[in-house]
């Protein structure tokens, strides 16, 4: 099986949590168990329902984070911000 083949099995298609449909990668990720057990016993409670999904919002908050005063967090935030006060004006 080539190498193009087995990624195009392993990728998955969803909706991201911005709304939008593509297609997920799949890439090793070691963690230490401490980690692990931390993020399987509060995945849940962040309203997550796989610990991928969970990954993935930690990962874009920390991206988030470290671009603080850069142009790029505006082009990232408008649209969940808008998303946001949407659900705060529709009484989500």
């Amino acid at each position: 099986m080539s190498k193009n083949t087995k990624s195009k099995k392993n990728t998955d298609v969803s909706a991201n949590y911005d709304g939008v449909y593509a297609p997920k990668i799949l890439f090793p990720l070691y963690v230490y168990p401490e980690t692990m057990k931390t993020v399987e016993s509060i995945y849940k409670s962040d309203n997550c329902s796989t610990k991928t999904e969970f990954m993935e919002k930690a990962i874009r908050f920390y991206c988030t984070h470290l671009m603080q005063n850069k142009p790029e967090l505006i082009e990232y935030l408008a649209p969940h911000i808008e998303h946001i006060v949407e659900g705060y004006i529709m009484g989500d």
